[in-house]
C-alpha cells in the first residue's frame, strides 16, 4: 500500500474519531444512569466506585431487563435461532432435499456457536446497544476453539456508514503494546517498524483500520504506526471480523440511538427528585438549628446541611437560645412525579409489568397471553433493524470460518441457493400465527363441507412438512411427500377393500 493511501486512511480515522467525539457527553450521562458500571467514557483507573451518584436505579433495571428480554426473544441461549433453506432459484421439487441438507449445516453451525463465548459476548454487546450500538468481533481460532467473540465498548471504536447506510469502516486504536503483544495478535505477519526493532522494551500505538472497498468488492484490514505512519500489518478476504448493530438511528449519524437515550430524560428527572427526597428527609430527621449571638455573622462562613448550627442576631429577649430552622417548600409531590416517570421508562424500555384488571381480582392465562402477544408484537417492529444488522453478518462470518476450516462444505448465503430464515420467538410467534390462520380456514371448511369432504380441499402430502415448518421441528423426522401420498393411497386401499368386504360379508352368509 502507497503511502498516500495510508494518508487517506489515516484521514479518514481523524474524521471518524471526531464524530465519536461529539457523543461523548450524551453517552457518559446515559452509561451513569443506565449502565454505571459499564461507563468506558467516565471510567479513569480500576476500582473506580461508578454509581455514586446514581439515586434511583430504576432505568438500570429496565436496561438488564431489556437486554434479556431481547435476547430471550432473539436469540435465546441454547436454541437454533436462524436457519438455512433453500433459495429462491432452487427448483421447488429439489426444495426438499435441498433444505434436508442445509438443516445439518444449519445444526454445525449452532454446534460449534454454543461451543464458543457467543453466550457470554453477546450479553455485553446488547448492553451497549440499548444505549446506542453494539459491537464485537468474531474471529478465528484453533482447531479446538475456531470462533472468538470480543465485545468491543463503544469508546473504543469509531466508524464510517456506507451510502445506503451500512458500516463501511470501524477504526480502533491500540496503546501501549509490547512488541511480542504484536506478534501476538497479528501473528508472523506483522512488521515491526525500524525504529522499535532495537528496543525491546518499546510500547507501540497503532491504529487498527479495517474498511470495505466497494471497487475491488472486497475486505481489507491495515494496522499503522501511529508515529513512523508505516503499515505494519495487511490483510484482505471476503469477510471481516467486525459486527455492529443498532436498534435505531437518525440519518447522517453513524451510531444508533437506543431506548435508554428515549427514557434518558426521565431517568435524570428521578434522579435529581430522588436526591433532593433524601436532602429533605435528612433535613427532617437531623435539621437545622439557629444559635442566637451577639455576634457580627458573615453569611459566607456557614451551609444549610443537616445537624449544622447558624449563628444568628437575636430579635427579642424573650427567644430560645437555640431553636430549628423554620422549614419551607414541599418534597411530597416527588413520590406522585416519580412513580409516573418510573412508568414511562418501563413502557419506553419494553419491561413494563402487567397492569391491574379493574374490577376483577386476577388475570386469566388468556389474558396474561394476549398482554405478553402485544409486548412482544410491539418489538418485533423495533427488532427488524437488529435482525438485519446483527443476524446476517455473524451467520456470513462464522460460515466463512467454518469454511476455511474445512468444517462445513461450500455454502454461501446469497438468497439464490441459500436463504436465512429467522427462526427466533418473534418469527415463530409469526409462523404459528399463520398456522393458526390456517386451522381456522380449515375448521370453516369443515362447517361448510363436513370433515371427509375438508381433507380434499388441502394438499394432504404437503401437509405434514409445512406444518413442521411453522413449528420449527426436526425435517429428519418427518416422511417426505412421496412417501406420504403412498402411505394415503394404501390407507384408502385398505379402506375401499374393507368396504367391499363388510358389503360382500352378508351375502355370502
Amino acid at each position: 500500500m502507497e503511502q498516500n493511501q495510508i494518508n487517506a486512511l489515516l484521514s479518514r480515522r481523524e474524521r471518524a474519531v471526531g464524530r465519536t467525539a461529539t457523543w461523548m457527553d450524551l453517552l457518559k450521562n446515559a452509561y451513569k444512569l443506565a449502565i454505571p458500571n459499564r461507563n468506558p467514557w467516565e471510567m479513569t483507573s480500576e476500582g473506580t466506585n461508578m454509581n455514586w451518584d446514581v439515586y434511583d436505579s430504576t432505568l438500570v433495571m429496565a436496561t438488564k431487563k431489556f437486554v434479556h428480554n431481547t435476547i430471550n426473544a432473539l436469540m435465546p441461549p441454547g436454541k437454533n435461532f436462524v436457519k438455512l433453506v433453500a433459495g429462491r432459484e432452487i427448483p421447488d421439487e429439489e426444495k426438499e432435499e435441498k433444505n434436508k441438507q442445509l438443516q445439518k449445516i444449519t445444526e454445525t453451525f449452532f454446534h460449534y456457536l454454543d461451543q464458543s463465548n457467543f453466550d457470554l459476548v453477546i450479553s455485553e454487546a446488547f448492553m451497549d446497544m440499548a444505549i446506542s450500538t453494539g459491537v464485537m468481533q468474531i474471529n478465528e481460532g484453533d482447531d479446538d476453539h475456531p470462533l472468538i467473540f470480543s465485545a468491543i465498548p463503544s469508546d473504543q471504536v469509531s466508524f464510517e456508514t456506507g451510502p445506503r447506510g451500512e458500516f463501511s469502516a470501524f477504526f480502533r486504536d491500540w496503546h501501549d503494546l509490547r512488541p511480542e503483544h504484536c506478534f501476538e495478535l497479528w501473528g508472523d505477519d506483522f512488521v515491526l517498524p525500524e525504529r522499535y526493532k532495537d528496543d525491546h522494551q518499546a510500547k507501540l500505538e497503532l491504529y487498527e483500520i479495517s474498511y470495505y472497498d466497494y471497487k475491488e468488492k472486497t475486505y481489507r484490514y491495515v494496522v499503522i504506526d501511529k508515529h513512523t505512519k508505516e503499515m505494519a500489518y495487511f490483510r484482505e478476504e471476503n469477510s471481516w471480523e467486525w459486527v455492529a448493530f443498532r436498534m435505531s438511528k437518525l440519518p447522517g449519524e453513524d451510531r444508533g440511538r437506543g431506548p435508554v437515550l428515549d427514557a434518558l430524560p426521565s431517568a435524570a428527572t428521578i434522579n435529581k427528585a430522588v436526591e433532593d427526597e433524601l436532602t429533605a428527609a435528612a433535613l427532617q430527621a437531623a435539621p437545622v438549628y439557629m444559635a442566637y449571638t451577639n455576634a457580627i455573622v458573615n453569611p459566607y462562613n456557614f451551609k444549610i446541611a443537616p445537624n449544622e448550627i447558624i449563628p444568628v442576631n437575636p430579635m427579642g429577649s424573650d427567644q430560645w437560645p437555640i431553636a430549628p430552622l423554620p422549614s419551607a417548600g414541599n418534597i411530597n409531590f416527588t413520590a406522585i412525579v416519580v412513580n409516573d416517570l418510573r412508568s414511562q421508562i418501563n413502557e419506553i424500555m419494553m419491561t413494563q409489568p402487567l397492569q391491574p384488571i379493574f374490577n376483577a381480582p386476577d388475570r386469566t392465562a388468556t389474558e396474561v397471553a394476549i398482554n405478553q402477544n402485544t409486548i412482544r408484537e410491539n418489538a418485533s417492529a423495533a427488532y427488524q433493524r437488529i435482525q438485519r444488522e446483527l443476524f446476517d453478518p455473524i451467520v456470513d462470518r462464522v460460515l466463512y470460518i467454518l469454511r476455511k476450516k474445512g468444517l462445513v462444505g461450500d455454502v454461501v448465503v446469497d438468497g439464490k441457493s441459500v436463504s436465512l430464515t429467522y427462526s427466533t420467538p418473534l418469527g415463530q410467534s409469526k409462523e404459528q400465527a399463520e398456522l393458526e390462520s390456517f386451522m381456522q380456514f380449515y375448521q370453516i371448511m369443515i362447517g361448510f363441507f363436513g370433515p371427509e369432504m375438508s381433507v380434499n380441499l388441502v394438499d394432504s402430502p404437503k401437509l405434514p412438512r409445512w406444518v413442521g415448518e411453522k413449528l420449527n421441528s426436526k425435517l429428519d423426522l418427518i416422511k417426505d411427500e412421496t412417501e406420504i401420498l403412498m402411505m394415503i393411497q394404501q390407507a384408502q386401499e385398505q379402506a375401499e377393500n374393507a368396504a367391499e368386504a363388510a358389503i360382500d360379508g352378508p351375502g355370502q352368509a
